[in-house]
Formats: C-alpha cells, structure tokens, sequence
C-alpha cells in the first residue's frame, strides 16, 4: 500500500529526501486518465440503475465538465446464457480495460456482493487480482451491498481485494460494509458529485475529506442509516488527482469543421485565478470527438425496457503538441470518415509538465459535411 501511495502521489516521488524516487516514476503518474472518468450500471430493477447512472453523468456534466465520462451500461451489452448462468462478458470486458487504461474516478450503481459486481458477474475477483495498473489507479465509488466487507473473517472482499492488489487495482473505495438499499444509495452518489470534484484553498480534496462532506450532505438532508454503511478504504490524506489547473483554447482556424478539412487550434494553460501559466512548457494532449453518439439498451431481463443515452465515443483525431511559456498550438486534417451529418463536437485537453497537471475541454465547433477542395494529401503519419 506504501508504494502505491508513492506510485499515486507526485508530492511523495518529486521529493529529493525519498530514496526510491526516480525521475521517470515521477512523470508517470500524469496522463490522460486524470481526466476519465467511468460510469457503470446493473441491467436489474426496471432500468433503476440505469436511470442513476444518467442522472450521475448530468451531475458530472454540470459540476466538472472538463472530464471525459465513459458509460458501461450492461443492458447495453448482449447477454449470453451459460452453463454457470447469464452473464455479459463484453461488458466485463469493457469494465476490465477502463480500469486497466486507467481512469481517475470508477463509479457502479447496482447489485453486487463480496464477490464481485451484478448477478451476470461483470466484475469479479480473479478480474481484480488481475489488474496491472499501478500508475493510473481510479478511486472506486460502489453503491452496491457489501462489496467493502471488511470485517468478514471468513472471507476477503472484492472492494479489499481491489485495495490490496499490489500491482494496481484502486488508490481508495468508497464503498459498502453491509446491505443497502437502492433509493438512498442513489441519494449518497448525487452528494457524492456535489463534493468529490470540489477545490478547497484552489487543491483537489483529500478522500477523507469528500467521505465526511459527502456523508454531512447526506446527513442534513436525510436521518436514513442506511450511509452508515459506506466506508472509506484507503488512506484518507491522499490528495484526489484531478489536474489542478486549466486548459485554454483561444481561437480556431474556422467555426466549422468538414471531413478533410484542416484544424488550426490555439491556446494557453491559466492558473485557478485566470493568470496564464507563463513558466509552463511540457506536454498537451488533444482528444477530438465526432458528435455524440446515439445508443440503446438492450431491455434484456423482463421489466425493463429499451432506453436510449448519449455518449462521446467516437474519436477522430488524438495527439500531443508541446506548450513553450503556456502557449501551445495543433494543426490536423479531419479524416473523411466522420458522420457528415452536423453537429457540435467536443475538444478535451490534458497538459502536464512533469509537475502539475491541467485539463480543459470546448464544445463550440460544428463539425460534419465534407471539405470538396481538400488538398491531396499523400504523406504518411509520422511519430
């Protein structure tokens, strides 16, 4: 748990007194992943999970829409009858390779145990111990029974498991010691969102610190003893990585994008006061979405029908730039397999330097249609 914390936090590998540090563990924590989040839901109930997990994303939406929200609802996913029972295996697969690529923060809402989550098992133990994501592990939040039973001599938990998991797993749960019940679960993950993303004197909370705001939220606004449940495992002082400052974009080349067209875009990185971060030079990363895609649930199990969400999923055009004195620029050529239809798209931005971090995002740009006097273009990628 002491190297994961190291692995975690840059404030424990940039100092000069530790003697494990090395500069190439430092640079690694940062990435992308501090900007991803991932948002899963159960299939049972009448589409009650469903149903909260969307009202989670809108609340992400609204309070830190500079993140990136990626949706596994298992009713999305085709169920398989087997000779152990149903279970969803893209699904799990999907679980699986969010945690592995790393994300910042993994939220389920649905049924689920000691073992694992949902009856169709979408995530289990062996799956667990099997994560290899020591630099990129999410904080867990699991409105789910029991996933957290820590005091159950006969047996370690999932949420234990995901904690001890020494070549990855999860940095800290918020998770369950005991049945619970849907409808103040639903309760505790809005007052949740109302706190984990929050800044306190311009830095990321502590997770101790959003565990008691999220439970003094709960507690003023219901008597239900039912978040007495939730427990926080792992280290309370742990700062929650979200990138502490702000990706700008100034202008672009053009106000509508055309497959085939070239993108010129401009901007700078700012401090929480508005002051450009005129000392920065590192690294911005560009993740380009096409419009939102439309997609559908299943209605698999009796009860529950089909649903359609929204989603960013289709990514045209990702790549890094260099930023000198907090400036930076992209230049790209849309390819030509976009959805022609228009639509506005979605720019999101990661920056780090090796020492601080930064995300921001634009959702101003049309994009769709074809460029008809695109230039021919006959170079190769180059690395």
């Amino acid at each position: 748990m002491v190297q994961k914390i190291r692995n975690y936090t840059k404030e424990n590998q940039n100092s000069s007194n530790n003697l494990t540090c090395n500069n190439n563990l430092a640079n690694s924590i940062y990435g992308d992943w501090r900007n991803k989040v991932v948002l899963v839901s159960d299939d049972e109930d009448n589409n009650a999970y469903f149903n909260d997990i969307e009202i989670m994303s809108s609340k992400i939406s609204t309070t830190k829409p500079s993140v990136n929200i990626s949706k596994i609802h298992s009713d999305a996913y085709a169920q398989l009858s087997t000779t152990v029972g149903e279970r969803i295996p893209d699904a799990a697969d999907a679980i699986n390779q969010k945690v592995n690529n790393g994300a910042i923060l993994v939220n389920y809402i649905g049924h689920g145990g000691e073992t694992g989550w949902a009856q169709e098992q979408i995530l289990t133990v062996p799956t667990i111990k099997d994560w290899d994501n020591n630099k990129a592990m999410p904080v867990f939040m699991t409105a789910t029974c029991e996933f957290g039973r820590f005091d159950d001599h006969d047996r370690v938990s999932a949420g234990e498991y995901i904690l001890l998991n020494k070549n990855g797993g999860g940095i800290g749960l918020f998770t369950t010691t005991r049945l619970v019940y849907a409808t103040p679960n639903e309760w505790l993950n809005r007052f949740f969102y109302d706190t984990v993303f929050d800044f306190v004197n311009n830095k990321p909370q502590r997770l101790g610190d959003i565990y008691m705001g999220t439970k003094n939220k709960f507690a003023q606004f219901s008597a239900d003893k039912n978040y007495r449940k939730f427990a926080l495992l792992g280290d309370p002082a742990i700062k929650f990585a979200l990138p502490e400052f702000k990706v700008q974009i100034d202008s672009f080349n053009t106000d509508t994008i055309n497959a085939l067209s070239e993108v010129g875009v401009y901007g700078h990185l700012d401090d929480n006061f508005g002051n450009q971060l005129t000392n920065f030079n590192g690294k911005v990363y560009l993740t380009f979405y096409d419009k939102k895609s439309s997609l559908s649930t299943l209605g698999t199990n009796s009860g529950s029908d089909k649903l359609s969400f929204e989603t960013w999923k289709n990514i045209i055009y990702k790549g890094k730039s260099t930023a000198t004195n907090g400036n930076f620029s992209f230049t790209f050529k849309v390819p030509k397999d976009i959805s022609y239809e228009y639509g506005f798209s979605r720019m999101s931005l990661y920056a780090e330097d090796g020492s601080i971090d930064a995300n921001g995002y634009n959702e101003s740009l049309i994009i769709g249609g074809i460029e008809n006097n695109a230039t021919i273009d006959e170079q190769g990628p180059r690395t």
